[in-house]
Order: structure tokens, then C-alpha cells, then sequence
């Protein structure tokens, strides 16, 4: 599995090398998506039951090569176990290093998603 840690900085991608940038704010019952290009455009926001593994793996791999983020939160292994084959990284977010999600005056799963996929 190939899995980085948002709290080390150094990993090898930038904006230029990576098509789409995923945001996945993970929930008990559901899973929002935010996908933005190079320049922070969204390009899709989706919301899926986690439920459905196979929508969830089919929209990311309908996305071609991407970055997801996903803060790690106690119910994401299950997840990133799913999508890891079908992405080009996942990207592991500390939920106590994510001040910016946290501390959002306009808090919804598509803002968190989009915070992450940026």
C-alpha cells in the first residue's frame, strides 16, 4: 500500500505531475468526494453511500490517474484498502493537523472534501 503522511511534507508529486486532486471527507454512512485540476477548479463533488465500495472505486477510477486525501479518521483503512489499486497515491490527512477544516466558519462535507482535495 502506498500511503503518505500529510504530516511529511516531502512526497514527490506537484501540481503539474497529477491530473486531479481528490478530497474525501469520510463518514459513518457516507462519503463525499471533491475533485479539483492544477489551478483548484472543481471538477466534480459527488456524494456516495459507503455502502456502495463499487460506485466509489468506479467514480475514482472514471477520474484517470489522481491524488486522494483522506484524513484519517478511526473507519478509513477499509477505504483506502479499496481505492489504493485504483488511484496514483493516497495521501493519509491528521485530523489534529487539519486547523483549517476544523476551524471553518462555512463547515459542510463538501467544503471539508474540497480543503482536503487542495
Amino acid at each position: 500500500m502506498i500511503v503518505t503522511s500529510l504530516t511529511n511534507p516531502s512526497h514527490l508529486y506537484t501540481r503539474k505531475t497529477i491530473t486531479l486532486f481528490v478530497g474525501v471527507d469520510l463518514h459513518k454512512q457516507t462519503i463525499t468526494m471533491v475533485a479539483v485540476n492544477a489551478t483548484r477548479k472543481v471538477h466534480s463533488r459527488k456524494r456516495f453511500s459507503n455502502l456502495d465500495t463499487a460506485a466509489n472505486v468506479a467514480h475514482l477510477k472514471s477520474l484517470g490517474e489522481c491524488l486522494v486525501t483522506v484524513e484519517a479518521t478511526a473507519s478509513y483503512k477499509w477505504f483506502v484498502a479499496a481505492i489504493e489499486p485504483h488511484v496514483k497515491r493516497v495521501i493519509l490527512a491528521h485530523p489534529g493537523k487539519l486547523r483549517v477544516v476544523a476551524q471553518s466558519a462555512r463547515k459542510s462535507d463538501n467544503m471539508d472534501a474540497r480543503v482536503l482535495a487542495e
